[in-house]
């Protein structure tokens, strides 16, 4: 919750921690800035025929964000690099996530928009996280320089505002 001019606000803080992530990989990737960590334990995962099809189709754009990911046997992949604001708890999850939801028919701004998304959502606080208040100003200092500040890539509010005359109306009375 944060007070302002306008009135005051709830924050999502997972889907603003979102936004800013969604808008600094797709800010990285277009200036060619993107980071990688390598993984000091490469994290294997077994796949089936379709997934390991889809991860052919989009190996090339997913090693542009820093998902590397190696053939190892007929039915499984090894994870090596992963985008630098991902934890590495999450990578698995990720390539999980993108192996159900990739199609190959996408054309590549889609593809970028959903890769870039995964990433972000993974890499977020989680909802209910606890923040300090520094850290709490600091997302929203860097929410406020977002160009899309409002919304999260998936649509869902980023944060909501209550107007004084809305809360005066709820609470039948002027606040002083």
């Amino acid at each position: 919750m944060a007070s302002g001019p306008q009135g005051i606000y709830l924050v999502d803080q997972h889907a603003a921690h979102e936004r800013i992530l969604f808008e600094k990989l797709a800010r990285d990737f277009r200036e060619g800035t993107f980071s990688v960590q390598y993984l000091l334990v490469p994290q294997t995962l077994i796949v089936t025929e379709p997934e390991l099809a889809i991860w052919r189709t989009n190996k090339d754009l997913w090693s542009k964000f820093g998902l590397e990911l190696e053939e190892f046997g007929d039915d499984t992949l090894v994870l090596r690099t992963i985008p630098e604001v991902l934890p590495p708890g999450d990578a698995i999850d990720l390539v999980r996530e993108l192996l159900d939801q990739e199609e190959a028919s996408f054309v590549l701004k889609e593809r970028l928009h959903q890769l870039q998304s995964a990433v972000a959502c993974h890499a977020a606080i989680k909802a209910g996280q606890t923040i300090t208040s520094t850290e709490a100003v600091a997302l929203l200092t860097e929410l406020a320089q977002c160009e899309h500040p409002y919304n999260c890539p998936h649509g869902r509010p980023t944060l909501v505002c209550f107007t004084r005359r809305e809360l005066e109306k709820r609470f039948l009375r002027r606040l002083s």
